[in-house]
Parts: structure tokens; C-alpha cells; sequence
């Protein structure tokens, strides 16, 4: 400290000393009131921007293609497993048939990589399906905040309409205008002190926080939308276009809140149905099109609703939707009923079949250079005998699935 500033220390101590002859009653202070500084307009406007500000949308907006990544993932991930699973069968099928006790070179290196493969899935899995539950957590997080930031303003809002009332009133009354025992002025909102708006929102934000994880396990996760969709394609992935249907949502989850992951094996076969010990098997397989049945034509935005599993285009969908009430699924014998009010909560956009339709071009666009192979065969082949032969080769290699590892 400077010489300048202790003096002035201690000038300040010397005055604040009792001097004698001088009364040291204590003054007749009024009573203590805290600072007051209630937000301006400026303040309320900012307010209301924040939910809709960039950082908000750019945060969400990465938290949604988080999930379209993780999503794509799993069920990239088990679909290359069931492709080379199929193809390792379809080696062991046919050495079986044409009598070969020994294995080839393909199918012992096709069992070594896939017992490793299977122990290496299910660990990726459990990651990928906890990933995207932690998702949810960090968008529902997002959504308190901006909810938070909502009923702050609100509450900034009505409190400074009614202090603006409450002035108006007071100019009157001392303008004449009003008489001063006049019944309004009973009514008169007395003066709230300003309380911290960070305090409310961290208290706003703890009690949404609360109320979100006191919910049921199945409440945040299996019935939201995007759970959904990402369930629908990690089984799609493993179970192909031809499996059984995706099991119910209230059996995603067991009693002890975790979820219900079925280990992938080597070899899953599925125990006799006679036994009935397992609720899983399913009688008939799911027979999707890939054309809506609004529209006819085929799927560019398919959305499926939540309940019934019907999918159809989102424009379509849009139009049978009446914009006000109710209308029942156009499904045949669905009795869902559908309203446009709640289009977000009940569709979303169908990933699952995204990719049915992505696969169905592709082997369409195989088949036809498959199809210009055999005629480039044709025309440069002089001989019947092989032009015989090569044609059954390229047939034989249509058949058989690819090594996508």
C-alpha cells in the first residue's frame, strides 16, 4: 500500500474513533431494504432470444446427428455380421452336400474371424445403446433449459406489466383522475423486491432435472421417437429383411430398469417353439413395402408412427391429415387414430426403412451389370458350350453374398 493510501486509512479510523464531548447515540436509520433491479426491456428481449439462439440450435442440431451416426452404426455393424454368418453357412451347406469332410481355407478364416467378431459386437453394442441413451439425457437436458428460460421470462413479463399498471394507477390517483379510496386501488400489487434470475434458472433447471429422472425408464426411453427408430434399426441389422418383427416396447427393458440386449453368438439358434420358453419367436415373419400405401408410390420420407408401426410418406401423411380432430389410420383394419396436432410426437422419420430402400436400388443396379456382363459374354463367346458355362458363373456369383468385412 502507498504512503498516500495508508494515511488515508488511517484518517479514515481517526474519524470513525469517539470524540469526547460528542453524543455517540446511534443514528435512526430506516430499515434495511435489498437492492432492486428488476429487468428493463432491453433485458426481456434478451431473454427470450436465448432459448432460439445459435449455440442452442448448433447443440441440438449435433446431438441429432449424434444419433443418425450411432443409429447407422449398430446396425451397419450387425448387419456385416449376419452377411458373413450367411455366407459361412452357405460354405458349410454346400461342402455338406457334395460330401467334403474338410474344411476350406475360406470357412476356417470365416469361423476364427466371427468368433471374435461376436465377442468384439456385443461389447459395441452396449456402448452404442448406452451412447445414445445418454443422448436423449443431454436433449431432454437442453430442452429443460429452454423451458427454464421461458417461464423466467414469462414471469419477468407479467411482473413488469403489472408494475407498469401499478404506476398508472399512482399517476392517476395524483392527477385526479382517480379518487384516492377507489376500489382499484385495493387491488394494487404491492412492489416485489428483484431476485436473481440465475438463481431461479439453476433452481428451475434442478427441479426439471428431478422431475425427468424420477420418470420410468420406459417413459424416457422407449417411448420417445428417436429410441424407437434406433431400436428398429439395430434390429433391422441383425435380423434382416426377412426376420421377425421388432419385439414390443414394453420389453425393451427389464424389471431393473436396464435393457434387454440380446447377446450376439456364432450361431444363434433359436430353441424349439413347441416349449414356448421363449417369448420371442415369432410365428410370422414382418413383410414390409417399400411403398406408401397413401400414395403408392415408392418411399422418399417414410414416417412411422409409434403405436400402430404403420409407415407412410410424410407429404402424404400431411394431407389425409385433417387440421383439426382426429382421423383413423388408413391402414386396413388399424383402428389408431391420428391427429396433426400431435404429428412430432407420434411419427418419426423411419431410418430403418432409409436403408431397406438404399439396399433395394443397390441390388437392383447389381443385378443390371450383372445382367450386361452376361450379354458382353454372350456377343464375345463363339463357342454355345461356353458361353453356357460363363453365363452360370456370373449366376452362381449373383447368388452367392459378398465378404463385407
Amino acid at each position: 500500500m502507498s504512503r498516500r493510501h495508508t494515511s488515508r486509512a488511517q484518517s479514515s479510523v481517526a474519524d470513525s474513533s469517539p470524540v469526547p464531548g460528542r453524543s455517540t447515540t446511534a443514528a435512526n436509520f430506516p430499515a434495511y431494504e435489498p437492492p432492486s433491479c428488476h429487468l428493463n426491456d432491453a433485458a426481456r428481449s434478451a431473454l427470450r432470444t436465448m432459448p432460439n439462439s445459435r449455440d442452442t440450435t448448433a447443440y441440438a442440431g449435433c446431438i441429432k446427428d449424434s444419433m443418425a451416426l450411432l443409429g447407422t452404426s449398430i446396425s451397419d455393424m450387425h448387419e456385416r455380421f449376419r452377411l458373413q454368418r450367411e455366407r459361412l453357412e452357405n460354405l458349410q451347406r454346400r461342402r455338406e452336400e457334395k460330401g467334403i469332410a474338410e474344411k476350406s481355407a475360406d470357412e476356417e478364416r470365416l469361423e476364427t474371424h466371427l468368433e471374435e467378431f461376436s465377442a468384439e459386437i456385443n461389447e459395441y453394442t452396449m456402448q452404442t445403446e448406452s451412447s445414445f441413451r445418454d443422448l436423449i439425457d443431454c436433449r431432454a437436458e437442453l430442452e429443460d433449459q429452454d423451458k427454464a428460460l421461458e417461464d423466467i421470462y414469462s414471469a419477468a413479463s407479467l411482473q413488469a406489466t403489472e408494475q407498469i399498471s401499478q404506476r398508472t394507477r399512482s399517476s392517476r390517483q395524483q392527477a385526479g383522475v382517480l379518487p384516492e379510496d377507489d376500489d382499484e386501488d385495493e387491488v394494487t400489487t404491492p412492489t416485489v423486491p428483484a431476485t436473481s434470475k440465475r438463481d431461479e434458472f439453476r433452481k428451475l433447471r434442478a427441479d426439471k432435472r428431478t422431475e425427468f429422472e424420477s420418470m420410468a425408464v420406459y417413459q424416457r426411453y422407449a417411448l420417445d421417437n428417436d429410441y424407437a427408430g434406433f431400436k428398429k434399426m439395430w434390429h433391422d441389422g441383425t435380423q434382416g429383411e426377412d426376420g421377425p418383427p421388432l419385439a414390443d416396447p414394453s420389453r425393451w427393458f427389464g424389471p431393473d430398469g436396464q435393457p434387454v440386449l440380446a447377446r450376439v453368438a456364432m450361431h444363434d439358434d433359436l430353441p424349439d417353439a413347441a416349449d414356448g420358453s421363449d417369448d420371442e419367436i415369432a410365428v410370422a415373419r414382418e413383410v414390409i413395402s417399400l411403398n406408401c400405401p397413401l400414395s403408392l408410390r415408392r418411399f422418399e420420407l417414410p414416417y412411422s408412427n409409434r403405436k400402430c408401426k404403420h409407415t407412410f410418406e410424410k407429404s402424404a401423411l400431411l394431407s389425409y391429415l385433417p387440421l383439426r380432430g382426429q382421423v383413423q389410420c388408413p391402414q386396413t383394419g388399424c383402428a389408431q387414430t391420428f391427429t396433426r396436432a400431435k404429428f412430432d410426437e407420434d411419427f418419426y422419420l423411419d431410418q430403418a426403412i432409409l436403408r431397406r430402400i438404399e439396399r433395394s436400388a443397390q441390388a437392383s443396379r447389381t443385378i443390371d451389370d450383372m445382367d450386361d456382363m452376361e450379354d458382353d459374354v454372350l456377343e464375345s463367346s463363339n463357342l454355345e458350350g461356353d458361353s453356357e458355362l460363363a453365363i452360370q458363373s456370373q449366376r452362381s456369383l449373383r447368388r452367392e453374398p459378398k465378404d463385407e468385412r
